[in-house]
């Protein structure tokens, strides 16, 4: 008997914590089990479309020990984001060199937060990174 079931990860944000969804993944690859589609938001969204882009969950985490991509994070008083994101743009160019969504492996589909709206945004195509409006990875205003 055929299973027609499909496997969707959501890495959520936080720092850390999402960042921690990483040893899950690493856990369920060591299983056998590989998820069919990615969605996240915040550092979620940095892990699921580095996974998504083919790289191993013990990579990912050894890219973001070695760049400590978390000193980037600077504040920022303005209505583009709640975080500066410019000095990330150049990391992301260098790990996932083709800017698009259809360069991933797995479909992701990312979350984030319209600071003037209030309201969700969801992205899944396009690129992914948004020079404009900063990092869409963590942009508040996309």
């Amino acid at each position: 008997m055929k299973n027609n079931r499909s496997i969707g990860i959501v890495l959520s944000g936080g720092g850390v914590r999402g960042i921690a969804h990483l040893g899950v993944l690493q856990a369920l690859n060591e299983k056998g089990i590989y998820p069919d589609y990615l969605s996240g938001s915040s550092a979620g969204a940095i892990a699921a479309v580095m996974y998504g882009y083919g790289y191993k969950p013990l990579e990912i985490l050894d890219i973001i020990v070695q760049t400590n991509y978390f000193k980037f994070f600077k504040p920022a008083i303005s209505f583009k984001a709640l975080l500066k994101m410019d000095r990330f743009e150049d990391l992301f160019r260098k790990y996932l060199p083709k800017d698009d969504f259809a360069a991933l492996k797995i479909p992701t589909y990312l979350a984030a937060t319209n600071i003037l709206t209030g309201q969700t945004e969801y992205f899944s195509e396009g690129p992914i990174i948004r020079s404009n409006h900063g990092i869409l990875l963590y942009s508040g205003h996309v």
